[in-house]
């Protein structure tokens, strides 16, 4: 049966809950952010322009950087394909020479972040054990400080805290995230290249 993306929503919503006041913790806002002021330092304008200077040329180097790393990725990947299929598992990191240089390649078993939609995407495309949710719960701040000696009771049954109070001391905060060790269970999937590409494997390159 196809997952959809409101589907995940509704059952990360219902996830079973220690107590009721989990039940209804609300979402974290997200931080707004703040206009920046500008204050005039003139004995500072040698070191400002130095800075944007090298900045700049730095900003270079990272574009030319870039390029290297993509071509050397692309590459990468099929290598990795190869020995992944040639040895039936994960081959973990190796290293990529021409002319005498070397890098190494290091897939991780870390994956870029998704989102509800992704997830029941991954889901109906690989299979629910291919992603998982993970709820962080955590006290309000605020109120923690305001009812610093009532919080070691029972909170819901706490006659000194008010009512309208209670659902906000805890705020829930729920990540979906591609499952641990799915970078090994490529050869499970119908067509291993699509599947490591879909599921995001974040990959470091380190000079050899």
């Amino acid at each position: 049966m196809k997952v959809m993306a409101g589907e995940i929503e509704e059952s990360i919503a219902t996830l079973p809950k220690k107590t009721n006041l989990f039940a209804v913790a609300p979402v974290a806002p997200a931080k707004k952010s703040t206009e920046k002021v500008t204050v005039n330092v003139p004995s500072l304008a040698k070191a400002i322009q130095t800075f944007n200077d090298c900045k700049e040329q730095l900003d270079a180097l990272e574009a030319r950087k870039a390029d290297a790393e993509s071509m050397i990725h692309e590459a990468g990947r099929k290598a990795f394909l190869d020995l992944y299929r040639q040895n039936r598992k994960n081959p973990d990191s190796f290293y990529l020479a021409a002319n005498g240089a070397r890098v190494m390649y290091i897939p991780m078993d870390k994956y870029k972040s998704i989102d509800a939609e992704r997830a029941a995407y991954l889901t109906n495309t690989l299979g629910e054990s291919f992603v998982t949710a993970t709820t962080e719960y955590s006290f309000d701040s605020v109120l923690i400080e305001k009812y610093a000696v009532e919080i070691s009771a029972a909170i819901m049954n706490s006659k000194k805290i008010a009512e309208q109070d209670k659902p906000n001391l805890i705020v829930s905060k729920t990540k979906l995230s591609v499952a641990k060790g799915s970078i090994d269970r490529l050869l499970e999937t119908h067509a291993p290249a699509t599947t490591l590409a879909e599921i995001g494997v974040i990959v470091s390159l380190k000079r050899a």
